[in-house]
Order: C-alpha cells, then sequence, then structure tokens
C-alpha cells in the first residue's frame, strides 16, 4: 500500500496541491493541522516579443519552447503584458492533455518534489466533474498511470471534498469557479449527480466580458486578459440593489465609479498587474489609467441574470433551489440549512449577502435557510481533499495501476462505477 499521498485540485483557473502520509484509518480525535496550499495557474502562459523573462533560475525543465512558462512560473513573470495563456481545461473538463501533462509534471516534480522516475509509493486524489465522458476518463488514467506512475488514483467530485471542506457531510455546494457554476447536493458524503443543476458562466467568462466591455468604451486591453482578471478581482464586486445603483453610474460623479493604473513595465519597477488609484495618490499625467464605472457590478451581476447576455439559464439562487427541489422531500429541509458557497466567484464583495437575499424568497416559510462560506472559498475543496488524505471519512474509490495495466481502463471504469453505485 502506498504511504504517501498526493491531492491534486484540478481547477480551470488554478491547481491547489499537497503531499501528506496517506492514512486510511478511521481519523485521530486531534488530526494534523492541514499543509499550507500549493496553488499555481493551470496554464501555458508564451511572454509577447519585448517582455522580461523571468531569471533562469526560477524556471524549471520543460517540453515547451523558450518564452512559454509552465504552471508555477507564471508566477514570477516580471512582465504579463501581452501574455497569451493556454488553458488545458475548457468548460470544466481536460481538453489539452498534452498542456496538462506539461503543468502536471511542473507541480510534482518542481513544486511537491516527488521522483516522477519512480512514484510507486505514492497515491494520487485528483477532482474530476459530474459527467466526465468516458473518453476523457480513459485519458486520465493513461496519463496518471502510463505517464506518470502512480500506485494508486482515486478520481472524486470536487463537491464531495468541498462538502468534507466545510465539515457538513449533508449539504448543497454552490461551486461558482472558473470554468463553470454548478449547485450539486451532498448526501452523507456522496453526490446526487441527477440532482445537479449547471450555469454555464465562471470566472473565465465574466473577465472576457469584461475585456470586451473595457476595450469597447475606454481602452484596448484585447491582449491583455491576465491584466483584466487582475482588474475584475481587484474593483467588481455584486451589488445588492443593482438598479439603484446603476442609476448612480449615471450621475458624474458617484462613489461607484474608481480608476485603475495599467501596468506600465517601461518604469523602474514597474507594478507588473497595475493598482487601485487611490484617493490621495498623486499622478504625473504619463500613467494609463482605465476608469472603471459600472462595469464593477455589471460584470458580476450577470452570475444572477444570465439573460443580460443573452443565456437563457437560471440565476445562482434559482440554480440553488432547483437542485435541492429535485432531491427527495424528506432531504429539503436539510440541504436549505446547509448551502455551502465555494469558488473564486464567492470572492467577489457581496456576494454572500446577495445569494441570501434572492435564495430566502424562494423557499417555503418553514424551512430554515442557512448560507456558509469560508474565509477563502477557493480553497474549501482543497481543505477536503487534504482531510481525505489523512482519515477514511471521505468516501474515495482507489483504483491501482496494477489492476490498469493486467485489465486496461475497462476494468478501471468498472470499478469506479460499481463503488459509486454501491455508496448510491
Amino acid at each position: 500500500m502506498p504511504s504517501v499521498g498526493v491531492f491534486l485540485d484540478n481547477g480551470g483557473g488554478l491547481i491547489k496541491a499537497c503531499q501528506l502520509p496517506l492514512s486510511r484509518t478511521t481519523a485521530s480525535p486531534s488530526p494534523p493541522p492541514l499543509p499550507a496550499s500549493l496553488t499555481v495557474p493551470n496554464a501555458l502562459g508564451r511572454l509577447s516579443k519585448h517582455a522580461l523573462p523571468p531569471p533562469p533560475e526560477l524556471l524549471g525543465k520543460s517540453r515547451r519552447p523558450a518564452g512559454m512558462l509552465v504552471g508555477g512560473e507564471l508566477l514570477v513573470a516580471p512582465d504579463v503584458t501581452g501574455m497569451v495563456l493556454r488553458r488545458p481545461v475548457d468548460r470544466g473538463v481536460v481538453a489539452l492533455w498534452d498542456a496538462q501533462r506539461d503543468v502536471w509534471a511542473s507541480v510534482f516534480s518542481k513544486q511537491l518534489g516527488i521522483d516522477l522516475d519512480n512514484p510507486v509509493d505514492t497515491a494520487l486524489i485528483v477532482t474530476e466533474p459530474l459527467g466526465l465522458p468516458v473518453h476523457m476518463r480513459r485519458a486520465m488514467d493513461e496519463l496518471v498511470f502510463e505517464e506518470f506512475g502512480f500506485a494508486e488514483c482515486a478520481p472524486v467530485c470536487p463537491q464531495r471534498l468541498a462538502a468534507a471542506g466545510a465539515r457538513r457531510p449533508t449539504a448543497l455546494i454552490l461551486d461558482s469557479g472558473f470554468s463553470a457554476t454548478s449547485a450539486v447536493p451532498v448526501v452523507d458524503g456522496v453526490e446526487l449527480a441527477l440532482c445537479a443543476r449547471r450555469l454555464s458562466l465562471g470566472g473565465k467568462a465574466l473577465t472576457n466580458i469584461l475585456k470586451e466591455t473595457v476595450s469597447f468604451r475606454s481602452v484596448n486591453l484585447m491582449d491583455e486578459g491576465v491584466v483584466v482578471e487582475a482588474v475584475k478581482e481587484r474593483l467588481c464586486y455584486v451589488s445588492l440593489d443593482y438598479h439603484e445603483e446603476l442609476a448612480q453610474c449615471k450621475k458624474g460623479e458617484n462613489r461607484i465609479r474608481r480608476e485603475y493604473v495599467l501596468p506600465d513595465m517601461s518604469r523602474i519597477g514597474g507594478d507588473r498587474l497595475g493598482h487601485v488609484l487611490t484617493e490621495d495618490e498623486e499622478t504625473d499625467g504619463t500613467e494609463q489609467i482605465l476608469p472603471m464605472n459600472n462595469e464593477r457590478i455589471s460584470v458580476p451581476e450577470i452570475l444572477f441574470n444570465p439573460s443580460d447576455v443573452g443565456l437563457q439559464q437560471a440565476g445562482l439562487a434559482e440554480i440553488i433551489f432547483q437542485a435541492i427541489q429535485a432531491c427527495p422531500e424528506d432531504l429539503h429541509a436539510q440541504l436549505y440549512a446547509n448551502v455551502v458557497l465555494t469558488g473564486g466567484n464567492c470572492k467577489f464583495g457581496n456576494f454572500y449577502q446577495r445569494v441570501v437575499q434572492e435564495l430566502r424568497p424562494l423557499v417555503r416559510d418553514n424551512y430554515d435557510v442557512c448560507v456558509n462560506m469560508g474565509d477563502d472559498p477557493v480553497l474549501t475543496t482543497y481543505q477536503g481533499g487534504a482531510r481525505a488524505l489523512s482519515d477514511d471519512h471521505v468516501p474515495l474509490n482507489f483504483v491501482t495501476k496494477a489492476l490498469y495495466e493486467e485489465n486496461g481502463s475497462d476494468a478501471v471504469l468498472r470499478q469506479l462505477y460499481k463503488d459509486s453505485d454501491n455508496d448510491r
């Protein structure tokens, strides 16, 4: 049995990972503290022609050509202007397996220090979305067992781990991440896949909408996806009274309008992502300023009203309601009392308050509605995965490399689906 476990939350925007001694015994009364998460972008980045490269000593070995950065190397790039990102995950599933292999190899070998030439004593727990197509499941097996050679692997739904991370074995998990948003009921630690609901909007779509909006209205940033992502995270927020604040934005001077100083790498010590202009900050007139007015609230509003961009789908509160109503009625009260918010979009200001504000009117008065969000909703799934390495309270289905080598992916599929049916 492997003695070392690696957990990998393979998100569309970020990878969260850790390495711990693997235990499959009942959790101790006082489990050890969780290690800090290794968080790196799940992407490859090509530097622009005139960009400053990172110092060579900070770069690892890569199969990619010069000028291409992998995973954590993106965090040390001094100049991200004009950077082109290639993301392995599209719409929540891995679409570019060669790129995903390179990012994982960088995480495993450089950040976690795993000997990829001999990982026979290591088991991998990796997240994969609900309803993963069979051909993608086969590709995952090939990457894990043939390319990296892990002894065992346990693919698991991220919402199951989010429930464990929130310490709520029965909960409705609203996961609003980079690729999409989903509402998944988890009962006794196992997700109810047939009751799950999905909204095809995530952080990536919001960034693209903001990029197109500001490029049309003020400054052309169509080639500056990394910078626009930073602008969105630092200035956008969810409005609790959207129409009233939208009316305020039409006034010349209003409390919503802010300005963002775009990065200028020609300056010594230039900020690689730019910064929000403060009231007492003096400028010399040479800075490139991006004004942000109603964009601050109109972009996150799309999550609650997708019809604003012509998407005929339910908003966040509605998909929570629909997912719970699809469950057996005797679970409704418990699920409404245990709604857990996770994912990067939950970090928008007022996100939690707006979900409560919109969900309460949809629910019958005799049900209590309790919405929960951790200090860092991005790490809720990671916390559940790290706990899964050290105790057996999280249901996991491990498959072995020996089974894969002897019988192929069909045997892996049969074992995973058989165990999943038994859990349900």
